[in-house]
C-alpha cells in the first residue's frame, strides 16, 4: 500500500489512528486532531514527521519490532502525555520529540543512539535514565529541557 504525504494532512475529525509505523511519506497525518496513535506491531520504522503538529496528541503506542523512530516524528506535539518506546528500539532520531509534551520518558534498554536534539524544548520534562547500552547522545538532546531535574547517564556513553 502506498500512502502520499500530507495524505491525511489537516483531517479535522481524525481523533485515532492505527497503522504502520513504515509509511514512506513524510507527514501523512501532519496538523490533523488526533488524540491516539497506534503504530502496528512489526513496523521497523517511523516514518520522518509522521504525526508532526498534532497539536491535541495525547498518547502514542509504538509497539516491539520498531528499531528507528524518524526525524521529528512528535514534533510540536504540547499536549502528549503519554510515549509508550519499545524494547529492540535503537536509534531515536534527530528532532524526533523536538517541543513535545511529555513528562517523563523511560528509554529501554536496547537504545543505542539519541540524535541531535531529539528531545529539545520538551518543556516539561523532569526526568530521563539513559539505558546502559546508549553509546552515542548527541548535541542538544534534552537542550531546553527547562523542568529537566533528574538524568541518570550510564558509563557506556
Amino acid at each position: 500500500m502506498s500512502v502520499s504525504t500530507q495524505a491525511f494532512d489537516e483531517c479535522v475529525k481524525i481523533s485515532t489512528v492505527t497503522c504502520p509505523g513504515h509509511l514512506s511519506a513524510t507527514r501523512v497525518f501532519g496538523s490533523s486532531p488526533l488524540t491516539n496513535v497506534n503504530v502496528a506491531a512489526g513496523s521497523g520504522y517511523v516514518c520522518d514527521y509522521a504525526f508532526a503538529d498534532c497539536e491535541t496528541l495525547l498518547s502514542v503506542e509504538i509497539p516491539g519490532g520498531v528499531t528507528n523512530i524518524g526525524a521529528y516524528v512528535l514534533r510540536s506535539s504540547p499536549n502528549l502525555r503519554s510515549l509508550h518506546l519499545p524494547d529492540g528500539l535503537i536509534e531515536i532520531s534527530d528532532c524526533a520529540f523536538y517541543g513535545a509534551g511529555i513528562e517523563v520518558i523511560n528509554l529501554p534498554s536496547s537504545l543505542q543512539k539519541i540524535g541531535r536534539s531529539a528531545f529539545l524544548n520538551c518543556r516539561n520534562l523532569r526526568h530521563v535514565s539513559i539505558p546502559c547500552g546508549v553509546k552515542a547522545i548527541q548535541e542538544y538532546a534534552f537542550g531546553g529541557c527547562e523542568k529537566l531535574e533528574e538524568v541518570i547517564v550510564p558509563c557506556s556513553v
